[in-house]
């Protein structure tokens, strides 16, 4: 189950230069090499990605690259299938397994740092915490990753450097940075690139203390209000943090009802939304928009945090429905006798059926609103159940794909389950299928 491939012989990529023994395991398929930059590539230009299928309720981990604190860097093409079993262990335990063997790497003589590969995944945000499982992780199947492997004795500066970063001995320390930071910032002083990943980090310790997430909070608003040139920076968690889910589980859940802490999240958010290049960010699969939404339906936002989360709807872009909108074109003043229509064929039926639930889950997604697509799921599931549509008719129009991007939609997790539920149904139809 553990089969992967890998781009080239790593004998002639100089990594026996780290100082690790190859195994034996040199039986994988040597691909062609790859001509685009690291920053295009997609998943279906990894030849291992095509040929390791999806592990039922797990994913596939694309790395892509392979580097090493003395300067070892390869272009690697390897997929590691993440069953469900595992979806519970540390991803650093997982590597260790599975991926390290066939490197020829000494899991435990290493310490394993792993980052999203492209931009638009979250490149920008920093090395991921490997303690944390795929499922903390929120790891999607053919997320593309980069490697980097650091020796457990002489940490080096970089691995150093993270370390320092994320260590916080009292929640009064994160406290002290916070405040320093601000006044910094008021002074004019607030320089460099280092001061937003150790603001994240303390945030992240302290996640749960809404005494520690509101200071925090504030000053990156204030940063983000003050000196827009800095909205980018403002979003670097720094090691093992993603800034942008960071926040949302502090306003989603952590801290929901807790009115200072929102006031200074969507004020956060507002100055994140008026920059553009932040948009496909912070609206990535439903994400602020549909927070927004949650939160405003909810009824638990103050007036002006109001205006704020609906401030945020706007700049990304978000279309309310049009409530105005005469639901029917005119009610008839005379009975007209109608023939009956005709017996439309089951085939041509089910095929028509497919493509019109199709069109309006597509809709939903296309617009981000849980509710909307809540009512897309529900008429999907309806119809399966009711067999008026063909598995092979869904297929064809798409929903497959949109049922699995909808499985780990974030925002609400009322919307994973009723996608999980037309996983189930549609199961079920495919056997009816058989039988029909």
């Amino acid at each position: 189950p553990h089969r992967a491939c890998v781009q080239g012989d790593l004998t002639h990529h100089g990594l026996l230069t780290m100082g690790y023994q190859l195994t034996g395991k040199s039986s994988l398929q040597a691909f062609p090499h790859r001509s685009k930059a690291y920053a295009d590539c997609r998943p279906s230009d990894f030849e291992s990605f095509k040929q390791v299928p999806q592990p039922r309720d797990g994913l596939r981990l694309i790395i892509g690259r392979l580097t090493t604190a003395d300067g070892g860097d390869v272009q690697d093409d390897f997929t590691v299938p993440i069953e469900k079993r595992l979806m519970g262990k540390p991803l650093g335990w997982i590597l260790g397994e599975v991926f390290c063997p066939e490197r020829g790497i000494v899991s435990d003589q290493v310490k394993i740092n792993v980052k999203f590969m492209l931009e638009e995944a979250g490149a920008r945000l920093g090395w991921l915490d490997t303690s944390l499982t795929p499922r903390e992780l929120k790891l999607k199947d053919s997320d593309i990753v980069q490697v980097l492997v650091l020796h457990k004795d002489g940490e080096s500066s970089e691995d150093k450097q993270l370390s320092e970063e994320a260590s916080f001995p009292s929640r009064q320390s994160a406290i002290d940075l916070f405040q320093a930071t601000a006044d910094e910032l008021k002074t004019g002083k607030l320089q460099g690139d280092e001061w937003a990943p150790k603001v994240w980090q303390g945030i992240l310790k302290y996640v749960e203390d809404d005494h520690v997430v509101l200071p925090g909070l504030q000053v990156l608003a204030d940063v983000v209000d003050a000196k827009p040139s800095e909205r980018k920076l403002a979003i670097s968690g720094g090691p093992g943090c993603d800034a942008i889910r960071l926040l949302f589980r502090i306003l989603g859940e952590l801290h929901s009802s807790n009115a200072a802490v929102q006031a200074a999240g969507w004020r956060l958010l507002a100055g994140l939304a008026e920059d553009p290049l932040l948009s496909p960010r912070l609206s990535y699969r439903g994400g602020a928009k549909t927070l927004a939404l949650k939160m405003k339906r909810s009824k638990q936002l103050a007036p002006e945090t109001d205006k704020l989360a609906e401030s945020v709807l706007e700049r990304l872009g978000h279309k309310p429905a049009d409530t105005n909108k005469a639901h029917s074109i005119s009610t008839c003043t005379a009975m007209v006798p109608v023939a009956p229509a005709p017996v439309e064929d089951a085939a041509v039926k089910w095929q028509r059926h497919s493509s019109e639930v199709a069109v309006k889950l597509e809709r939903a997604v296309h617009k981000a609103d849980p509710m909307d697509i809540e009512k897309a799921l529900l008429n999907l599931i309806s119809k399966m159940r009711a067999q008026d549509v063909s598995w092979q008719g869904l297929q064809e129009a798409g929903v497959g794909r949109l049922i699995s991007e909808l499985r780990s939609f974030e925002g609400d997790s009322e919307v994973q389950k009723l996608a999980n539920k037309a996983v189930t149904e549609a199961g079920k139809l495919q056997i009816a299928n058989f039988i029909r």
